[in-house]
């Protein structure tokens, strides 16, 4: 499975109801960054993922549905 797609599935999968409303970087199955920041997140990330691909996305708060 491509990495984006297993760390899609990651976030589909995973409660992420500690993270609500921040940001979180995924990869290979696990959070490596987490905050109020993207561009911090981001960042860290990157510094963690060196040539890697890593998905960013907002948790979200409340009852949103993701389809």
């Amino acid at each position: 499975m491509p990495v984006l797609e297993s760390n899609y599935n990651y976030f589909l999968e995973t409660n992420l109801s500690n993270y609500s409303g921040k940001w979180i970087a995924i990869y290979g199955g696990e959070i490596v960054s987490h905050g109020d920041d993207l561009k911090r997140v981001a960042e860290e990330a990157e510094k963690k993922c060196k040539d890697k691909r890593f998905l960013l996305v907002k948790v979200p708060s409340g009852e949103t549905m993701i389809f």
